[in-house]
């Protein structure tokens, strides 16, 4: 299991666009391809379940599962 901190979040550095949705999802985006992960299932929570649905519309993900994605 790998949990992960977005930037900007908890200890985790922020970058230029991390305050927005396109920038945590290139940032993810970015991270899955550099450690080879594309294609794994994931699990999101609020931010992070919409995170997950957009991964699976990129077709970065295998299965996944958004807990209260509110407006996704």
């Amino acid at each position: 299991m790998i949990i992960l901190k977005l930037p900007g979040h908890g200890q985790a550095p922020a970058q230029d666009d991390s305050g927005t949705f396109e920038g945590l999802g290139r940032s993810l985006d970015d991270w899955l391809v550099k450690e080879n992960l594309t294609g794994i299932d994931m699990v999101g929570i609020f931010l992070g379940a919409g995170l997950v649905l957009e991964m699976a519309w990129r077709g970065r993900a295998g299965s996944v599962v958004a807990l209260d994605a509110g407006g996704f």
